[in-house]
């Protein structure tokens, strides 16, 4: 089964990277930073689950300091998370409009 839908995959996505095989240097650049600007906000929404679950739990369980504690915790990583991913987004732009490496954001 893995196989087969690995095969699938491949199969499916080959065009799709022939297409876009970059021939400049700025062509993989901006290769690269799409590939970064299409991932990052799937990244951060999953961040955010992961985020408000935590929050949910540490309100829900109130009574337990146990799993307070255990949720405190992840919230305080998902706050770092969300911080990473936004600046690390920041940034993307930054230097894409600086260098004039994305004609289009």
């Amino acid at each position: 089964m893995k196989y087969r839908l690995t095969t699938l995959i491949s199969v499916l996505t080959l065009p799709i990277s022939a297409y876009a095989a970059p021939t400049t240097f700025k062509g993989l650049v901006d290769l690269f930073i799409g590939f970064i600007e299409s991932t990052i906000p799937v990244v951060i929404s999953l961040v955010l689950l992961f985020f408000l679950i935590n929050i949910t739990r540490f309100i829900l369980n109130s009574g337990d300091s146990g799993v307070r504690e255990s949720a405190k915790q992840s919230i305080l990583w998902g706050v770092i998370a969300l911080t990473v991913l936004f600046t690390l987004w920041g940034i993307i732009y930054f230097l894409g409009d600086s260098f004039g490496l994305r004609e289009h954001f």
